[in-house]
């Protein structure tokens, strides 16, 4: 008997999976810098999972969408809406979307286009030619993309496929109210270590069983950058390095953290989705974009830069080299001004990012 109904139950999860609506957010294309389009992106998974609700909407993280379809195919660009039908078709969604940006002499012009899978036809697109720059697309986004995610609900409910309740999935644990034994260790987490090399002295702070630096990296390894070039950014930022330098910046006893570490940091603090609104600095962000640094973190918007001597956005946006790695491209972590949660993301080894160290076990 127990085992029918564990069966009978695991089968009802089954079908309500299945019923849920799959949505495709396929990476940013056009003539923007790999940074940009990768914000761009995920401005759109965060209105989605602000709009769709999740008893009935799943929206495919990208690292999914990534494997399933493969970074040579995902990244081509789609001049039709069936191009992205046809990608969505191969992750199994029921829609895939896409932002296409052009460059015009006196601004940009933003397409956005999300296809139906089911239908074989595109759901909904428009395009705003008159974008001045790179915040105004996301101030589009923000007006008038709730509407069309509203739009894709009310669609589903009148074709009868809202499937029922499915049961709710376990929510992180809330933190524990602060107790005396917590404030004390909060007390801990703000001490500090010298690096022997030049020193220099650096907050940690111990999170989830991890001990991290409570700031970013700040040692002068050969190839290492301070952001414009300028000391003053390196006092405030810390340096810029490329991955292979940053795996061989962090002070003895120290190391660049892995993928899983970075994981394990996100699902200490609350999961990916809110993490990074946690993890930021309550100060420093461009337009009020400041977190509120529960834990000590006080991650601050570096920006980045590159081989050829340019930097870009300090002030809007952060990226954290982790030590994993494939041909070419090893895994960051970034953070937004306009985002709460922490993204990840397969960058060029050649870029230049901030480095956070955790200290070895």
């Amino acid at each position: 008997m127990k085992k029918a109904f564990i069966c009978l139950l695991l089968a009802a999860i089954a079908v309500s999976a299945q019923n849920k609506q799959r949505i495709a957010v396929l990476p940013s294309v056009g003539d923007l810098d790999p940074q940009r389009l990768i914000l761009l992106t995920d401005k759109v998974r965060e209105i989605a999972t602000k709009n769709l609700p999740r008893d009935n909407f799943n929206i495919l993280k990208q690292d999914v969408i990534t494997r399933l379809i493969g970074e040579e195919e995902l990244y081509r660009s789609c001049k039709e809406g069936v191009c992205i039908g046809d990608l969505a078709k191969k992750t199994d969604a029921n829609y895939g979307a896409r932002c296409d940006v052009v460059k015009l002499d006196d601004g940009l012009v933003l397409k956005f286009e999300i296809y139906s899978v089911n239908e074989e036809s595109i759901f909904e697109t428009f395009i705003a030619d008159d974008v001045k720059d790179f915040r105004g697309m996301f101030a589009v986004l923000e007006a008038r993309l709730p509407d069309v995610f509203k739009e894709m609900v009310s669609v589903s409910k009148s074709r009868e496929v809202t499937p029922k309740s499915e049961p709710a999935k376990p929510e992180p644990p809330a933190p524990p109210p602060q107790t005396v034994q917590q404030t004390a260790r909060n007390v801990e987490n703000g001490t500090t270590f010298t690096d022997s090399r030049d020193g220099k002295v650096y907050k940690k702070v111990a999170i989830g069983g991890q001990v991290w630096m409570g700031e970013n990296l700040n040692y002068a390894a050969e190839g290492s950058k301070c952001y414009g070039k300028k000391s003053s950014n390196c006092e405030k930022y810390g340096r810029l390095y490329d991955w292979k330098t940053a795996n061989k910046a962090c002070p003895v006893g120290w190391h660049l953290p892995s993928d899983a570490e970075w994981t394990a940091l996100e699902n200490s603090v609350g999961g990916e989705s809110t993490a990074g609104t946690k993890l930021k600095s309550t100060s420093g962000w461009n337009s009020n974009g400041n977190g509120t640094d529960e834990y000590g973190f006080s991650a601050l918007p570096g920006g980045d830069g590159n081989s050829g001597g340019n930097f870009h956005l300090a002030g809007d946006y952060g990226y954290w080299w982790s030590a994993t790695s494939t041909v070419g491209r090893a895994w960051t972590r970034g953070m937004y001004y306009s985002l709460e949660g922490v993204f990840r993301v397969l960058n060029f080894k050649t870029l230049l990012y901030s480095v956070r160290c955790v200290k070895d076990e």
